[in-house]
């Protein structure tokens, strides 16, 4: 076959072609851009009113609460509800459209200012809704505009009337702070305290400041002194024959202070010294069983106000028991009477020992406690031995409680100690008003100063205060509560800018707060 021919030439290159050259390979598409998902709902939740607003005073009740209409549209929906704030509730949090739901704030633990929060409503399918809830926390100054009566003795009840009372935290009669306790915003009871006759100021010191009667008020001369006398009864043991019974204390006290008092005993039998003095005393009572029979004896230590038209007597029964002779030994103890004293709140004071000895031969005997605020360990024992007695602060108030330890032995007389515990309040609660200060200027001019109040719950603190930056000045530096120090800035030749800083308030006792202080400077 020849290869002249051009058409044959032509379809011999077309095969080797063919044969050398692979197979053409399709170009690949370009992938599709993924598209968005798109979520349909299949309702739209709606909450209304949209918006609420509420308004609180510091120390007094929450407002009411406030209604909303949850609904969805074109189908019901299965709601929750959450809320964006600590201070702010919904009730109930869920349930099926359409619902009606109770809006609630609580500002017991809010400072005064403005504060703003959210609930959301949402459900499956449904496009939520949202509710814009607003608060406005106000802290009024209180006002006193009367008291009645106008003039009472101590110890009387008065009602002062007023304003924004709630959040009272004391009353004071000129110097001396005075029980109370708060009938409303508008009224507080108080009684007058122990003070000389005369006029005196009357004051109110709330959370959000203090105020002062304008009317005067009348401290009426006291007819009626108050004594407390513990233990309020004694009792003695002795044997026929015998040596008379070691004296036993007794501790006299008044709430009005020092107040004079005179004694009487039942001499010969009854003798208490010393006869007359100023409280608060301890007295010594002592009887004699020289000459007496075997048998029971009842007496009592009489003990009444010394002042100039007072009238309160108090009578300490006195009780004596002769034993016959021959008849072995007598327990006795030391001493006849223990004294706590606590803090409210405070760790419990430290125990204390009873000796436990008896006359001739050794005694087995057994110790019993009532009160309720004290032990006594061992239980039992041999004379002679030593009791351990603690007295325990559990959750008792202020006050003076009273006790008894008995001890007994087969066949003899029992013997009393008297056991007293006396609570007293805790130091005060540091309080001050604001809790923050803030300032803003122009760097050509301080702005006015800020007051700021230092208020106790309890009895007056002794405070002091201190700045921790250079543009802070504060003034006075220390007082007792109720009263305010001036915090002034110093922003005269400072560059624009925020400065920080805070003053320190402090109280022996009551620890100590910081509050912040910021200045903005602007150009």
């Amino acid at each position: 076959m020849s290869l002249r021919n051009p058409s044959l030439r032509g379809c011999l290159a077309a095969a080797l072609l063919g044969i050398l050259l692979p197979a053409a390979v399709p170009a690949q598409e370009e992938p599709t851009p993924q598209q968005p998902i798109r979520i349909s709902f299949v309702s739209r939740l709606t909450a209304s009113p949209a918006n609420l607003s509420f308004m609180a005073r510091v120390g007094e009740p929450n407002p009411p609460g406030q209604s909303i209409t949850i609904d969805a549209a074109p189908a019901p929906v299965t709601w929750t509800a959450t809320s964006s704030a600590p201070w702010l509730s919904v009730s109930p949090s869920s349930g099926t459209t359409p619902a009606t739901a109770l809006v609630t704030v609580n500002a017991t633990r809010l400072a005064a200012g403005a504060y703003s929060a959210t609930i959301g409503i949402g459900g499956e399918n449904a496009r939520p809704a949202l509710v814009t809830v607003s608060l406005q926390v106000i802290c009024p100054a209180p006002l006193l505009n009367s008291i009645a009566p106008a003039s009472a003795a101590p110890g009387d009840s008065v009602s002062i009337s007023g304003s924004n009372l709630m959040s009272t935290v004391s009353v004071t009669f000129g110097p001396k702070a005075a029980g109370f306790s708060t009938v409303s915003s508008n009224q507080i009871r108080a009684t007058v305290p122990f003070l000389p006759p005369g006029p005196v100021p009357v004051s109110a010191t709330t959370a959000c400041g203090s105020a002062i009667l304008g009317q005067p008020f009348t401290v009426l001369a006291s007819t009626v002194c108050s004594l407390n006398a513990a233990p309020q009864s004694l009792a003695f043991t002795a044997a026929a024959g015998g040596p008379s019974p070691a004296g036993q204390a007794v501790s006299l006290t008044s709430p009005q202070g020092a107040v004079p008092f005179v004694t009487a005993g039942a001499p010969p039998l009854v003798t208490v010294s010393p006869a007359a003095g100023n409280t608060p005393a301890s007295l010594t009572v002592n009887v004699s069983t020289a000459g007496l029979a075997a048998g029971t004896y009842t007496s009592a230590v009489g003990v009444a106000c010394a002042g100039s038209g007072f009238t309160t007597f108090r009578q300490i029964p006195v009780t004596v028991t002769v034993t016959a002779s021959g008849g072995g030994g007598e327990l006795n103890v030391q001493p006849a009477m223990l004294s706590f004293t606590g803090t409210r709140g405070g760790p419990n004071p430290p125990p204390q020992t009873v000796a436990v000895g008896s006359t001739g031969a050794p005694l087995s005997f057994s110790a019993a406690a009532s009160g309720g605020f004290f032990t006594v360990s061992p239980t039992a024992g041999t004379t002679p031995a030593n009791l351990g007695v603690n007295a325990s602060l559990g959750n008792l108030t202020e006050g003076i409680y009273d006790g008894t330890i008995t001890l007994s032995s087969p066949g003899k007389a029992s013997r009393n100690v008297s056991v007293r515990l006396t609570v007293t309040a805790p130091p005060g609660l540091l309080m001050v008003s604001p809790s923050a200060l803030s300032f803003t200027t122009s760097r050509d001019l301080d702005p006015p100063s800020r007051t700021l109040t230092i208020l106790s719950s309890g009895a007056p603190l002794n405070w002091s205060v201190s700045s921790t930056a250079p543009f802070i000045s504060v003034g006075p530096t220390n007082g007792v509560t109720p009263s305010s120090t001036f915090v002034a800035i110093s922003a005269v030749g400072r560059p624009p800018g925020t400065y920080t800083g805070a003053v320190n308030v402090s109280a022996p006792g009551a620890g100590s707060l910081s509050v912040p202080v910021s200045l903005t400077i602007t150009p």
